[in-house]
């Protein structure tokens, strides 16, 4: 399902450059612990944030009820969640590897219809997962100027034990 998602490419090159990670370098948590992303644009830039688990369901983690859409300043961090610790991004079962897509374009996104999105805390579940994930991209793509996609991976285990220095090569033969 991920790589539905990950088929979706912008079709020209574009001055918009945009990249997104997470607060470990390895990117693994265990069931429970806490994510942290940062985002950061070439441009000022409008960004979502959506994360996609290995069973194929859709996160909207950005923006979301306490940090709403705004223009961000090239070269500024956007935290994901916000510092004022109001809200968490946790590792969830099942175990696997999470893609997080950033879509950054210098105009406002359009929101996704009512009934493809359902609120879960802070963050809204996209109904119909990757699918409408990939089919929302391929249209922004389609009517947008500038837009850009950066991604990054988060492994969630099972045992906190496993966490530790482990170190996940991403590869296309593990996706």
């Amino acid at each position: 399902p991920q790589l539905l998602v990950q088929s979706v490419e912008v079709p020209t090159p574009s001055s918009l450059e945009v990249s997104i990670r997470a607060d470990r370098a390895n990117g693994t948590y265990a069931v429970g612990e806490a994510i942290r992303l940062s985002v950061q644009a070439s441009k000022a830039a409008y960004f979502e944030v959506v994360a996609i688990g290995p069973t194929g369901n859709a996160v909207q983690v950005y923006p979301n009820a306490l940090q709403p859409s705004e223009l961000i300043a090239a070269g500024t961090v956007l935290e994901i969640p916000g510092a004022d610790g109001r809200s968490e991004i946790l590792a969830t079962p099942p175990a696997g590897l999470e893609l997080i897509r950033v879509i950054a374009s210098t105009a406002p996104f359009a929101e996704l219809p009512d009934e493809e999105r359902v609120p879960s805390g802070p963050f809204e579940i996209i109904s119909g997962g990757a699918e409408i994930v990939a089919r929302d991209l391929q249209q922004r793509v389609a009517e947008s100027d500038e837009i850009a996609f950066g991604d990054t991976y988060v492994m969630t285990v099972l045992d906190p034990l496993v966490v530790g220095d482990l170190s996940i090569p991403i590869t296309d033969d593990v996706l």
